[in-house]
Order: structure tokens, then sequence, then C-alpha cells
């Protein structure tokens, strides 16, 4: 085997190892991504949830409020 032939071989060797390495690199970040942007849109349903349920408990105060003396005007 020539100077020549041991070099192109040894580029490409270095360019697949670079190629590969990049790839798994890549996959690695995506699969990252993925369970951040999953992660955050638990928190945001999260805090939407928590939201809904002091509004309704809320709600469900006034009404009783109301409905309390609306009971106690009715009795005098």
């Amino acid at each position: 085997m020539d100077a020549g032939l041991a070099g192109v071989i040894g580029a490409a060797v270095g360019v697949l190892g670079g190629a590969s390495t990049g790839l798994i690199a890549l996959l690695g970040q995506n699969s990252q991504q993925r369970r951040q942007r999953a992660a955050d849109r638990e928190t945001r349903l999260e805090q939407t949830r928590r939201e809904a349920y002091l509004a309704c408990v809320e709600t469900s105060k006034h009404l009783t409020a109301d409905w309390w003396k609306l009971v106690n005007c009715l009795l005098t």
C-alpha cells in the first residue's frame, strides 16, 4: 500500500468517525429537547389546573356566602 492510498483511507476513517460522533450528539440533543418540552408542557398544564381549581374554590365560597344571605333573608 502506498502512502497516498493510506492517506485517503485515513481521511475517510476520520470523516466517518467525525460524522458518526456528530450524529450521536445530534440524536442525544434531540432527545434532551424532547424531554425538556414534555417537562415544560407538564408544568404549564399543572399551573393551568391549579388556577382552575382556585377559581372553582373561590366561586364556591362566593356561592355559599350568597346562599346563606338568601336563607337569612327568607327566614327573617
